[in-house]
């Protein structure tokens, strides 16, 4: 049964700027009412127009942008989990959005700077922020805030390519939440500067290489985490909230790009890639009863992303297009992808830390911090009293070294308070789970738990894995039976058709038959005319014989001399003779001759 109380994912569109590499190429898109993107002109002309939550041209400022990011950033400090990310072709401003520059900052900087400013604002709360820079290549994560990251990479023009390893970092599903499992790098900060300093560096590491369509082209999804821990000592609860800021490689042609090689590698998984996010993104913005399995599990980057589509997430997505001319093909099926998103409904809860660990870790973090502290201040204090026995002091430094001094008293009452409420809290870690009681040093106990969860976790993945296959064996089934279905009808109207054709044929055949009759007979009546004229012929002949004895002439009169004309064959059809003043077929003829002993002669 599907949730109730969703609430839509954001969505967002920016026009990139025309830079000077550009040329003076005609823009197809524009922007309208700061909500539409119009392609190809105005929207009276009865252009194609897409509706987002915000558009936003090519003169935005980056502090604008942020502006709408910053609610899901405030919504990690009450415990929310928060994800961000930038979707477009190759060239059109993602990384600008996310990272910016140091000039001009992007999203990631903007985040960590009001993460500390909301968090120095409650002073009641003991808060611990954890970051983590993941490039998500070929398929495989890497670690970039790992000290070996760049000796890891080797160089490829335009940037790095990073190298195989052996240790993997894969992401598994932890009941209803998407979690990473391997050897990565947890870096905890105090300020926004030590974060940003960190994040920069990682991401120098990221994998690029230079295209026809960048010169630096990022060939890696980048996943920047940020994890809030608070502790609130005077509620007596503890929150845990996680934004992730995801800059995703662009989607590209390897006809427009001209790569080849591993760069023709690298740009197949990253369309691969972003071809199973746009299928997630259709499956989600069907109704639910019509959705079936979600295929997360189709590419390492949705199984990732599962929490902040669909899940429990805040979710900002910024569409980034080139609104060039010969970019409108590109341009039109990202903003088509952007749309699909805005159907999607998300269930975002609050991250109670209930087993009081993240409270733990925000404490460990404020007594070390507080040591730190303390020692610099200790370390002046003793100088200031090494001074005080060499030389007298005035005033001023008196009254200095008497408030370093009550500053140190202060810090150590606060570490001993920040001690005993840690010594608290885990006494109370020593609860009942499953029916048994774990202590917090019982190391054994927490192994044979996570072992169990460890393997209730792959049970819950194989009935899972089991349904998906049920799921695609029935709806394979179904497709069979719909193409009987088919077959079946096309089979009954190919019997009706052969049924009509036999009809047909024999009407020609009796009609045929007919038409034969009547050539016969045409024949027959043929050859009788032709026989009538040859016997009439002979007849003639006959009669102008001269008689037996001669015609005779009286003797006075001039002897007459009449020549017997030459016998008169009458012309016949082929195949038939006279004989006998009688006109026969040969075949006849030949078969008397035969009965009477006869030798076969010439008829004149």
């Amino acid at each position: 049964m599907a949730p109730c109380g969703g609430e839509a994912i954001l969505v967002a569109a920016r026009l990139r700027p025309q830079l000077p590499g550009d040329g003076d190429q005609k823009q197809c898109l524009s922007v309208a009412g700061g909500k539409q993107v119009l392609v190809g002109g105005a929207l009276e002309s009865g252009k194609h127009a897409f509706t987002f939550d915000h558009a936003w041209g090519g003169d935005v400022s980056q502090a604008e942008v942020f502006a709408q990011a910053a609610p899901l950033v405030d919504s990690v400090l009450q415990g929310f989990n928060s994800t961000v990310f930038a979707h477009g072709p190759s060239g059109s401003g993602k990384t600008h959005t996310m990272i910016g520059s140091p000039e001009d900052p992007g999203v990631v900087t903007r985040a960590l700077d009001r993460i500390f400013l909301l968090a120095s604002q409650h002073s009641s709360r003991l808060t611990c922020v954890f970051i983590s820079v993941l490039e998500l290549y070929n398929n495989e994560f890497f670690d970039l805030l790992d000290g070996t990251a760049g000796s890891r990479k080797k160089q490829v023009p335009g940037g790095f390519t990073p190298q195989k390893r052996k240790d993997k970092i894969e992401v598994v599903r932890n009941g209803e939440k998407s979690t990473l499992k391997g050897k990565f790098t947890k870096l905890t900060v105090e300020s926004s500067c030590v974060a940003s300093e960190a994040i920069d560096k990682a991401l120098a590491a990221r994998a690029t290489s230079g295209t026809n369509l960048n010169d630096r082209s990022s060939r890696s999804h980048a996943i920047v985490s940020i994890q809030v821990q608070q502790a609130d000592a005077s509620a007596g609860n503890s929150t845990v909230g996680s934004l992730f800021l995801v800059d995703l490689a662009g989607s590209e042609r390897l006809k427009l790009s001209g790569v080849t090689g591993d760069a023709q590698t690298e740009a197949v998984h990253i369309n691969t890639s972003l071809s199973a996010l746009g299928n997630v993104l259709t499956a989600l913005g069907k109704p639910h009863k019509e959705r079936g399995i979600i295929p997360y599990r189709d590419s390492k980057l949705t199984l990732l992303l599962q929490d902040a589509l669909g899940g429990n997430s805040k979710t900002l997505m910024i569409a980034c297009v080139n609104p060039a001319a010969d970019q409108q093909q590109h341009a039109v099926v990202c903003l088509q992808f952007a749309a699909r998103a805005k159907k999607i409904l998300n269930y975002a809860l609050v991250n109670v830390d209930a087993d009081k660990t993240s409270e733990i870790e925000a404490l460990k973090a404020e007594v070390m911090n507080l040591k730190e502290r303390l020692g610099s201040r200790m370390r002046e204090v003793e100088a200031a009293r090494e001074l005080e026995g060499r030389e007298e002091l005035d005033g001023a430094d008196l009254l200095e070294l008497a408030e370093k001094t009550a500053e140190c008293d202060r810090l150590q009452g606060l570490m001993r308070r920040h001690e005993e409420e840690r010594a608290a809290l885990e006494a109370k870690l020593a609860v009942v789970v499953n029916g048994k009681k774990m202590m917090v040093g019982d190391e054994e106990e927490k192994g044979k738990l996570r072992d169990v969860q460890h393997q209730l976790f792959l049970h819950n993945e194989k009935l899972l894995e089991a349904y998906r296959d049920t799921q695609l064996t029935k709806r394979s089934l179904e497709a069979k039976e719909a193409e009987l279905a088919t077959t079946k009808e096309e089979l009954v109207d190919t019997k009706e058709e052969s049924q009509e054709l036999l009809r047909q044929q024999e009407d020609l055949v009796s009609r045929n038959r007919e038409l034969e009759e009547r050539v016969r007979e045409l024949e027959m009546e043929k050859i009788a005319d032709a026989a009538r004229k040859a016997a009439a012929a002979i007849v003639t002949a006959k009669a102008l014989l001269p008689p037996p004895g001669g015609w005779k002439t009286p003797e006075s009169s001039p002897v007459v001399v009449f020549h017997t004309p030459a016998p008169i064959t009458p012309n016949l059809p082929q195949g038939w003779a006279m004989e006998q003043a009688q006109i026969l077929p040969l075949a006849l003829q030949q078969k008397g001759q035969q009965a009477q002993g006869e030798p076969q002669g010439e008829q004149r």
